[in-house]
């Protein structure tokens, strides 16, 4: 969807909200990412299940809260249907904006300290344990810089993020078939207490 929309012809001025989308296709398209969000926080919470994240606390915090910042998108795009046809510099625009830049921040965040946390665990092990990190990473380089910038890069830095979450789900579907699913032991030193 991110890549189709990139290229999409203009329907509206620039300096509108739901640029470059006419407000009708701009609130089909939000409620269709508010799900995609959803899905990919169900994902997320395959980390959980797969008993791969370790018992501590930001093991555990960094994986529960990858997934809910994935939520806090979700509605973040569900509230942004209010602003179709508001001019970029209204205020709610500005609160919007924000929004989305705080909680994609917090999933960057929590993904990488979660990634940290499944790789010293060591309950799973392969190059699929890396993925949750290079997730976090692509937040901030280069996702986070592309939403800054032109829509059709920040268009393409999306797609490439939800690929992200697909290779997570074929490592966790590997890892599942693999029957190598167990508790993370603890961690010590400098992620964790004690």
């Amino acid at each position: 969807m991110s890549i189709a929309l990139a290229f999409a012809a203009p329907a509206v001025e620039p300096g509108v909200y739901n640029y470059p989308l006419e407000e009708s296709t701009f609130v089909v398209v939000q409620a269709a990412s508010a799900v995609i969000y959803l899905v990919m926080a169900y994902g997320l919470m395959g980390l959980w299940w797969s008993r791969v994240v370790p018992p501590s606390i930001f093991g555990s915090s960094g994986a529960l809260a990858a997934a809910g910042s994935l939520v806090l998108l979700a509605i973040v795009h569900l509230v942004s249907i209010a602003a179709a046809g508001f001019v970029d510099t209204a205020p709610f625009v500005d609160i919007l904006n924000a929004s989305f830049g705080v909680v994609t921040a917090a999933s960057g965040l929590s993904l990488v300290l979660g990634g940290i946390a499944i790789m010293r665990g060591r309950a799973w092990a392969g190059r699929g344990a890396y993925v949750p990190l290079i997730m976090g990473i692509y937040v901030f380089a280069p996702l986070i810089p592309a939403l800054l910038g032109p829509i059709i890069l920040a268009r393409i830095a999306v797609a490439g993020w939800c690929v992200l979450f697909v290779v997570l789900g074929v490592a966790l579907l590997k890892l599942a078939r693999s029957g190598r699913t167990g508790r993370a032991q603890p961690t010590r030193g400098v992620l964790t207490p004690g």
